[in-house]
């Protein structure tokens, strides 16, 4: 069964502003600086692949963007609106780190877990209704869970429950998707329907997407555009125009870059 999410009205307002503006971004824990003047402008439909060396900033980076860290100097902007004043956090999924590392014995079923990515709609402390639950089901057949609804989420495997967290941030109906790092401990199998439901998000949905990843060579292929960083925005483009700058030899300090064909 193909899924049927219905996203949010868009309008022509929202279709030309950047869903995400930086500029001039800095930011640092002490002393130690850890974002440096970035600038970067994510426009509707973009599938953005942010890759970097360990320590480079790409997860503060993400925090930054949504407003859990405050920038020591720049100025953000997200679908038109600053950070600072933004309210509409329903329009944003985001799954951190790590999401799928918890407790095995947490007594919540899957289609709790993914109804939670509601209360950015219902409002916390609301009572999930009959919409917050049709939402959560139809999130789940867009990732192919649907049928797993009633089963705790520690009797899933990793890959499945990397699903339901995405299913979760999908509860809310986002026009961006933010994800950090999500294929980390997830066998090949699980990664290959992991990148085709992407795939499917944005170009049938046109669902905005960020994803920070190790993988370099599959997020050079999936992307629409790389953001190489490296505490400072080392190259912003597309995936070819990288390989042919050498900003990924760059970016890592290598001799030369051989991306591999991802299928």
């Amino acid at each position: 069964m193909k899924p049927s999410v219905i996203l949010p009205m868009d309008s022509a307002a929202v279709r030309s502003d950047p869903v995400v503006d930086l500029e001039h971004v800095s930011f640092g824990y002490d002393s130690e600086r850890v974002l440096d003047d970035v600038s970067l402008r994510i426009g509707p439909g973009d599938f953005l692949g942010i890759i970097g060396p360990n320590g480079s900033g790409k997860t503060t980076l993400l925090r930054v963007l949504l407003g859990l860290l405050r920038p020591a100097s720049g100025r953000i902007k997200l679908f038109g609106l600053d950070v600072r004043s933004f309210r509409e956090w329903a329009r944003i999924g985001y799954v951190p780190q790590k999401a799928t590392a918890f407790d095995a014995r947490f007594p919540a079923s899957v289609l709790e877990v993914v109804i939670s990515g509601r209360s950015g709609v219902a409002g916390i402390g609301h009572r999930f209704g009959g919409r917050d639950r049709t939402a959560a089901e139809e999130a789940l057949q867009t990732v192919g869970m649907f049928e797993f609804r009633g089963r705790p989420i520690g009797r899933l495997s990793a890959g499945q429950q990397q699903r339901v967290f995405i299913a979760r941030a999908l509860a809310s109906r986002p026009q961006l998707l933010l994800l950090d790092e999500p294929t980390v401990g997830v066998d090949v199998d699980a990664q290959e329907q992991f990148y085709s439901l992407l795939r499917h998000l944005n170009r049938e949905f046109g669902t905005t997407l960020v994803l920070v990843s190790h993988d370099v060579s599959v997020v050079a292929e999936e992307a629409t555009q790389l953001a190489c960083l490296n505490r400072r925005l080392v190259f912003h483009g597309s995936p070819e125009d990288a390989m042919r700058s050498g900003a990924l030899a760059q970016l890592y300090r290598a001799e030369s870059f051989v991306v591999a064909h991802h299928h």
